[in-house]
């Protein structure tokens, strides 16, 4: 079941309060390849023994895909944090290459 209330942030144009804090929970080699600057950087499998390095309760997220999205967003609520929204670096990419192939 999908998550509630987690808007999609365009991080070129939309603006971020200074108290919110952007959390990549991708990957290593997700984060690498599309690598997203100002991030803490705290991939998934580790989140639940680094959670206590967010120092903010206002997070938006990086994610690679929805479930990603979902399991974070519940962990991070369980534990008081508010997700405000999040960000998919590579859904731009994907984008791209989906008009690609509807042109071809």
């Amino acid at each position: 079941m999908p998550v509630n209330g987690i808007n999609y942030f365009d991080l070129e144009s939309d603006q971020l309060r200074k108290e919110v804090v952007l959390v990549d929970v991708r990957d290593y080699n997700g984060a690498t390849k599309l690598p997203v600057e100002g991030v803490i950087h705290l991939p998934f499998a580790y989140i639940k023994r680094h959670f206590r390095e967010i120092k903010s309760k206002e997070v938006v997220l990086v994610v690679s895909d929805p479930i990603l999205l979902n399991l974070s967003v519940r962990f991070l609520r369980r534990k008081g944090f508010h997700v405000i929204g999040c960000y998919r670096p590579d859904h731009l990419v994907i984008q791209e290459s989906e008009v690609k192939q509807v042109k071809a």
